[in-house]
């Protein structure tokens, strides 16, 4: 699993608080798009959570781009934005999942046990 997002803070609480509930997930994260760009050419990842605001390439714009490079890998974005735009363009760019932040910890774990499930089903 990968996180990408620009603040430290949203990066760890995420990591520790996901890593409660799949221990056995290898999480790393990076605090850019284009950090997430290189991450995922070099590395296979399982799932990318992504935030859209972030200083030079954004969250949209580097899903669109790991669909590119990695279309089989699930996005989800999560986001403080929760506007019919952002969600439109989120999934124009690729995006499997569009969570708000206020929203994680209710929606994001039943988004990950489904592609656990889909995982073990195929």
């Amino acid at each position: 699993m990968l996180i990408v997002d620009d603040s430290e803070r949203v990066r760890q609480s995420l990591r520790i608080w996901l890593f409660n509930y799949f221990p056995d997930y290898h999480i790393d994260t990076v605090a850019s798009g284009e950090e997430a760009i290189e991450f995922i050419r070099e590395q296979e990842i399982d799932i990318v959570l992504m935030d859209i605001n972030m200083p030079g390439m954004d969250g949209i714009e580097a899903t669109r781009k790991i669909k590119i490079l990695a279309p089989s890998t699930p996005v989800a974005i999560i986001t403080i934005h929760d506007s019919l735009k952002y969600r439109q363009e989120a999934i124009a760019a690729g995006a499997d999942a569009f969570i708000p932040k206020g929203f994680v910890y209710k929606d994001l774990i039943p988004f990950l046990e489904s592609l656990n499930n889909r995982k073990k089903s195929t």
